[in-house]
């Protein structure tokens, strides 16, 4: 299963830690920060648009609900499956729409939890692994999901792909070809899907046509989905580099290579780009040149992808988990802890991204069922819910959406 496949890379990521020694904690003062957000807040509209893992072009994972959508809560739906869920789902009015680690492409009624329809994308009932959230492009109805393998469900199993389906029937419209292993959660600007490969390789692709527009080398694997922001896409690699490319000619804007292995999703917000590696450090870049500007050494592997929110009292704010099981509240201006809880519990290891929902973060831990909540100003525990692995929630105007290990449910406000 695609869980096998990422023990695999945080024992990969143990020796990266062993070998490299974790960076020393630095802060470049003059660095730029623009102290406002980058992307607008979403429109009061019915139809609620939450197209990409992160919830947008910059992935900041904040999310704006309706004031009462806080603890405590209680379960309106659950959808149980028989694979594992490691990313969140995407939302488009009241359809959300995810794949398990099974290679099962699911549409669901949000409203109900019923399933509307399912696709596999293995080339057998059974066999399919696949790791990541689906890119909607609303504007042609179409969604892309990257695929780890087609052909086995093991670590050992070959031929990925990144494939285009119907948002409305499930209907396969177009397959592209990838090296087994492919987990890039893909992002869709214009007329372009984006995604990086097992191989090393970030693509750009036709939407309509799955036609290759250009390709970009690097020299190790891309596991994390690229950011947009600004003409650019934003990304590292398990060799240690972090990227800028041109979104429209594939060409090289800036590249940073710290080691490690990154592994996280990065976050882009107030000029900077957030994101956190394999060598146990969380890095801030300034994106238009990729001068650093912080570096802050956590207590072990930060897979985890930041969510970035600017909250009452401590302002501009980076959240982001560890396998030290502690969840870090750092300012993004200068990296300096405002806050670190733990989760608690035998082996409390955080894998997943963080979510900010209105002014509450929300983490799950990956070795012991646990989702947790905290008050996003003061690191107070305020939400435990006994499941949850990965990427715990995400949020429509009304509710959250839990992401269990292998139950999906929403939860709706006891208030």
């Amino acid at each position: 299963m695609a869980g096998l496949l990422v023990l695999v890379a945080v024992a990969v990521g143990a020796y990266a830690v062993h070998e490299l020694g974790k960076p020393t904690n630095t802060v470049n003062t003059k660095a730029a920060f623009t102290p406002t957000t980058n992307t607008p807040a979403a429109p009061k509209t019915k139809q609620l648009l939450v197209p990409f893992y992160g919830g947008g072009q910059t992935r900041l994972r904040d999310f704006t609900a309706n004031a009462n959508v806080a603890p405590p809560f209680k379960i309106a739906w659950r959808l149980g499956g028989n694979a594992l869920l490691e990313f969140p789902l995407s939302i488009w009015g009241n359809n959300g729409y995810y794949i398990d680690d099974g290679a099962t492409v699911k549409r669901i009624n949000l409203h109900t939890g019923k399933l509307i329809w399912e696709k596999h994308m293995g080339s057998c009932h059974g066999c399919g692994l696949s790791a990541s959230t689906p890119a909607l492009d609303v504007k042609h109805k179409l969604l892309f999901v990257s695929v780890l393998s087609v052909a086995g469900s093991t670590i050992g199993a070959v031929g990925g792909e990144e494939a285009a389906v119907s948002m409305l029937s499930g209907k396969t419209l177009w397959r592209y070809p990838v090296p087994s292993g492919t987990e890039s959660s893909p992002m869709v600007v214009g007329n372009s899907v984006y995604f990086g490969d097992q191989a090393g390789t970030l693509h750009s692709l036709n939407v309509l046509t799955g036609k290759v527009n250009w390709t970009f080398p690097t020299g190790g694997a891309i596991k994390a989905g690229p950011t947009y922001y600004d003409g650019n896409l934003y990304f590292g690699n398990y060799a240690g580099s972090f990227y800028a490319v041109n979104a429209k000619t594939g060409k090289q804007v800036w590249a940073q290579s710290p080691g490690g292995q990154f592994y996280s999703t990065p976050a882009l917000a107030f000029g900077r780009v957030y994101v956190g590696n394999n060598n146990g450090a969380a890095y801030s870049f300034q994106a238009n040149n990729g001068t650093p500007a912080w570096t802050r050494t956590l207590g072990g592997y930060v897979y985890s992808g930041p969510a970035v929110a600017t909250v009452p009292g401590l302002g501009p704010t980076v959240y982001i988990g560890s396998y030290d099981g502690y969840l870090y509240a750092l300012n993004a201006r200068t990296g300096a802890t405002d806050w670190a809880s733990y989760t608690g519990g035998a082996n409390p290891a955080i894998s997943g991204s963080a979510t900010v929902v209105n002014d509450q973060v929300y983490v799950s831990t990956v070795y012991q069922k646990g989702s947790y909540g905290y008050n996003a100003t003061t690191g107070k525990k305020d939400f435990y819910f006994p499941d949850g692995g990965y990427t715990t929630v995400v949020a429509d105007r009304n509710s959250l959406i839990l992401m269990g290990d292998y139950v999906l449910y929403k939860l709706v406000p006891t208030r």
